[in-house]
């Protein structure tokens, strides 16, 4: 049951964005440790809770934790279990969900979604920052100078220029980890112009008429700032998996507006940590709930998607992917500064205004599927760029892709996040947060089913609750990815490739019966007909997402693996939902072909072509060299060359 410290915490009127707005050159860190002193040395310690069952759970219980957050209607029984549980770790440690406990839940609206390579989400980011009125708050685990950076470094010299003469100037804010030495003495690192500028950003008098900082965040050793997001104006919230950076992966952004949106920003001031230079113009308010009287708008209705035409993108998109359709226009000019002068070719040119985001999307896919037929149409898109992999499967490769996830009008819903504070400290003693009791107490409660997708699983906890699910007859649907980071995921402590886990995983339930509840799927391209191995560089998937029993949904940052669930700061989103999870679920099955041709034989827990042949990851079995090229890609993850 919440306790009373709990209650009195989730329900103060005291944040630290009120602390920060009421003294806004003050550091940060220093004014949250000054937050809720009465209540915790009231509450002390919490004891270690124990695992629960559905009968674990009283009305009372249930009740009080929907007083611990500000709901538009009672949230679903299970929702409210896994945020009891949530809600107990903060009893322990307030900061430990990396928001003030009163904004840890209360709702939101989530117009859009995109599951697609990296630039789809970047042209996304782009608009929205070029458009931005008064403040960008933008965080990603690794900048790379790269075409999607470039996407942002275009964004901020538009939004500069279209200030020019106004009298106040847009305050920009970017934080990353690009490990430094200082790090060691000082985690937090400002960022002088000349260093930013070497990585791909603006310079300086390219943009005169934004207020730009930046920061530098790494916990050595092994706390990494692994977060990804962006609030634009203090109204919209971009929760997404991938970095800023060029990889052939395919990845999941959420679009989120409404009173969450407060929580984003509570969250982004704690994660900066020292005093802003200048300070943030909307600590005062300006949050993103909608006025009374007033709804959330959807598709064309809404100003952040109407003026990227989404709507009228997503109709000629469907139009554009049959296989037997005429083109809607010409190819769009290459970009002349990507690197690879082949490839370039088949990327939109970015230059165009940013109202043309779907648009460009449209245009280059049926350009190329004019020119070179839907299943190489396809494949340019997917390669992003980047590489020049050839399509296997056939014309019907392109039924049902969509990049933009435009959802159903809906009403708010409840939302709570589920964060994960960094832990440099190396070992696997963090357990209890906020990400971690969710996804334990999701999995634990599942009564039907469990869908993950994840580049990697290897976390002892959650390799251990599927399988006491599968156990208890829960279907456990997980789509991974082969080979993906296995040099790093082979090193001690750090609980082994995808391959392996998976083979131990089936080997166990093959002994006790009840394999056929664990249906593992290794990702499948949308224009491939078998998995292609991780080490290639040619086809990952970096989503980072689950379904429980079709109801509740958990979106965000968070791999599910030693790192991310023991040491890495992790901003995830739990939605109380079923039709946004089924919304989900269809856009993710439709724009890859793993649930059509990526399943594991369940006897041996390997994947097999239609002859018997085995497809294996190249990444070794864990010997002696094969922990040395792991300790290379340990260093490559930390520079942002491995995947992560």
């Amino acid at each position: 049951m919440p306790s009373d410290i709990i209650l009195e915490l989730t329900n103060s009127t005291d944040t630290l964005t009120k602390a920060v707005s009421n003294n806004p050159h003050d550091e940060i860190t220093s004014l949250a440790q000054k937050l809720y002193a009465k209540q915790l040395a009231a509450g002390g310690s919490a004891a270690k809770k124990k695992s629960k069952t559905h009968e674990d759970y009283s009305l009372e219980d249930l009740d009080r934790a929907v007083k611990c957050g500000k709901f538009p209607y009672r949230p679903s029984d299970l929702f409210l279990k896994i945020y009891c549980d949530v809600l107990d770790t903060i009893e322990r440690d307030t900061w430990i969900g990396m928001v003030s406990p009163p904004l840890l839940a209360s709702s939101g609206v989530i117009p859009l979604s995109i599951v697609s390579v990296i630039p789809d989400i970047m042209r996304h980011y782009r608009n929205l920052i070029a458009n931005a009125e008064i403040e960008v708050m933008i965080a990603t685990n690794y900048w790379e100078p790269s075409y999607s950076s470039s996407l942002v470094h275009d964004a901020l010299i538009e939004l500069s220029n279209r200030h020019e003469g106004k009298p106040t100037k847009p305050v920009v804010k970017l934080i990353y980890d690009r490990g430094n030495p200082k790090q060691v003495i000082k985690n937090h690192q400002r960022v002088p112009p000349e260093d930013w500028e070497a990585v791909g950003l603006p310079k300086k008098e390219e943009i005169p008429n934004i207020e730009f900082e930046v920061m530098n965040y790494h916990r050595p050793i092994m706390g990494t700032f692994h977060s990804k997001y962006m609030i634009v104006d203090r109204k919209v919230a971009c929760l997404n998996s991938n970095n800023i950076q060029d990889r052939v992966n395919v990845e999941m952004m959420t679009h989120i507006e409404g009173p969450i949106v407060d929580s984003f920003y509570d969250m982004s001031l704690l994660s900066w940590a020292e005093a802003f230079i200048p300070p943030l113009p909307l600590l005062k308010g300006g949050g993103g709930a909608a006025k009374e009287g007033e709804e959330y708008k959807f598709a064309e209705e809404n100003r952040y998607l109407k003026d990227i035409y989404l709507e009228e993108g997503a109709r000629t998109n469907r139009a554009s992917w049959n296989p037997n359709g005429s083109s809607m226009q010409e190819s769009q000019k290459p970009d002349p500064e990507h690197p690879d002068p082949v490839a370039k070719q088949h990327l939109p040119n970015h230059e165009q205004p940013g109202a043309e985001e779907v648009r460009h999307v449209d245009a280059e896919l049926a350009a190329a599927q004019a020119k070179y037929g839907a299943p190489q149409a396809m494949t340019n898109h997917l390669n992003a760029g980047m590489q020049h992999t050839k399509p296997s499967a056939g014309p019907e490769v392109a039924e049902g892709f969509h990049a933009h996830i435009l959802h159903k009008p809906h009403k708010p819903f409840p939302i709570a996040m589920v964060n994960r504070a960094p832990r440099g400290t190396p070992g696997h003693g963090d357990l209890e947060v906020p990400q971690n009791v969710a996804w334990l107490a999701g999995f634990r409660l599942a009564e039907r089913s469990i869908f993950i997708q994840t580049p990697t699983f290897n976390a002892t906890p959650v390799v251990k609750e599927i399988l006491d699910a599968c156990r208890r007859g829960v279907e456990c649907t997980l789509y991974l990815d082969l080979g993906f980071n296995d040099g790093g995921e082979m090193l001690p402590g750090q609980g082994g490739t995808n391959s392996k886990v998976v083979a131990d995983m089936y080997k166990t339930l093959n002994v006790e019966g009840k394999q056929r509840y664990l249906k593992v799927y290794w990702y499948t391209a949308k224009d491939q007909e078998k998995p292609i191995d991780a080490a290639e560089k040619r086809r990952n998937c970096h989503v980072k997402f689950c379904i429980i029993d079709d109801q509740v949904a958990i979106q965000g940052n968070g791999n599910q693996d030693t790192q991310s669930w023991f040491h890495s700061q992790e901003i995830n989103v739990m939605v109380d939902s079923p039709e946004m999870c089924a919304e989900w679920r269809a856009g993710i099955d439709n724009n890859q072909n793993t649930a059509l041709y990526g399943r594991l034989d369940d006897k041996e827990g390997v994947w097999k072509d239609k002859d018997g042949n085995i497809l294996e990851g190249k990444g070794g079995k864990g010997g002696p060299v094969d922990i040395v090229k792991g300790l290379l890609g340990a260093v490559a993850r930390v520079q942002g060359k491995g995947g992560f």
